[in-house]
């Protein structure tokens, strides 16, 4: 394997690390540091490369923006990269848990046997460790969070619009819609991954069938009344069906 293919990788122990020198002219905007490393958390080779190619891509990134004088995506950026792919390597190791251990230990497949299958969690658990150690305890929860799904049920709404490609009207409707769903959700105590078939005809028979109930306007005129409001006039009362919408009398 040629020197150029190993670039920005450093072996430390058993796991290598991507360290890339930061230029001394833009080193100011990354605190003063000569150097950006992150922990690939695994000893494959090929694991590492591929993970290597993605921050450096980052970096690139980074290093742009900082030269021409735009804010430098803050850690926690970092940290939902780092999320997100080690929740795709979680998924491929359910799939496949003997590919994935072959994968990262660089093995054949057939040749891992059953007592050799990894646990993704524990890596996942070491990143975590390494997270809290560079940038605290509420980053290191964040991560453990966005790798289990505990998020918010609108956190990929605007990624999910993007891809989507709707028109400038019906975005702004779906954004809403998806905004008072997650609102609910919140009041809730539900993350994104607790939402199941359940909760959502719930939350349409809480917060969207009232709205569409054709006695909804008389039933508010009987508990007026109840309360004392006799004067409150009733939609039929007023020229229209109570479904809302007006009729000539």
């Amino acid at each position: 394997m040629s020197r150029s293919s190993r670039r920005y990788l450093d072996l430390r122990g058993l796991k290598y690390w991507f360290k890339r020198d930061i230029p001394h002219a833009i080193r100011p905007r990354f605190g003063g540091k000569s150097a950006y490393l992150v922990n690939l958390e695994t000893g494959d080779i090929r694991a590492a490369m591929q993970r290597r190619d993605e921050i450096k891509r980052q970096t690139d990134r980074l290093f742009r923006d900082a030269r021409e004088g735009r804010s430098v995506a803050p850690a926690t950026d970092t940290i939902q990269e780092r999320a997100e792919t080690w929740a795709r390597e979680a998924e491929e190791a359910k799939r496949d848990p003997h590919g994935w251990t072959a994968k990262i230990t660089g093995r054949d497949r057939n040749d891992v046997e059953d007592h050799e299958v990894a646990d993704p969690r524990e890596f996942i658990e070491a990143e975590a460790e390494q997270i809290e150690c560079r940038y605290g305890e509420r980053d290191r929860d964040r991560f453990l969070n966005l790798v289990q799904g505990r998020v918010d049920v609108d956190h990929y709404m605007e990624a999910y619009l993007k891809e989507a490609r709707l028109a400038p009207k019906t975005t702004d409707e779906r954004r809403n819609l998806i905004k008072r769903f997650a609102e609910w959700a919140k009041l809730q105590g539900k993350s994104l991954l607790q939402i199941d078939r359940a909760y959502a005809g719930r939350y349409f028979s809480e917060a969207i069938a009232p709205l569409n109930d054709p006695h909804r306007e008389e039933a508010c005129w009987q508990r007026q009344a109840v309360l004392g409001f006799p004067d409150c006039p009733r939609p039929c009362d007023r020229g229209e069906p109570m479904g809302g919408t007006a009729f000539a009398r």
